[in-house]
């Protein structure tokens, strides 16, 4: 509630929802993914080199789990970096 008003403010979600036109389910995804996921895979999401929908599936696993695939996730970089690099020189 905004002080003095009597106006209440809408929650992050509801503003997000409002501001973007996603759905409820998909920001509550989001800031799921976000709260929950390791930092490699942070920023790998960041640079567009891991699709949000396999990082969902990252965020679900436990922390322990998710620094087991830490290479994994370093190797899926490396090789999306390197596969750009190359696209770039046939154009």
């Amino acid at each position: 509630m905004v002080p003095d008003s009597g106006m209440t403010l809408p929650s992050f979600v509801d503003d997000t929802v409002i501001k973007t036109g996603k759905k409820k389910s998909v920001v509550y995804e989001g800031l799921d993914r976000d709260n929950n996921i390791c930092s490699e895979a942070k920023e790998a999401i960041k640079a567009k080199q891991i699709p949000k929908t396999q990082a969902n599936k990252i965020a679900k696993l436990s922390q322990d789990d998710q620094k087991r695939i830490e290479e994994k996730i370093n190797i899926i970089i490396l090789f999306h970096s390197f596969y750009f690099s190359f696209l770039k020189t046939l154009v």
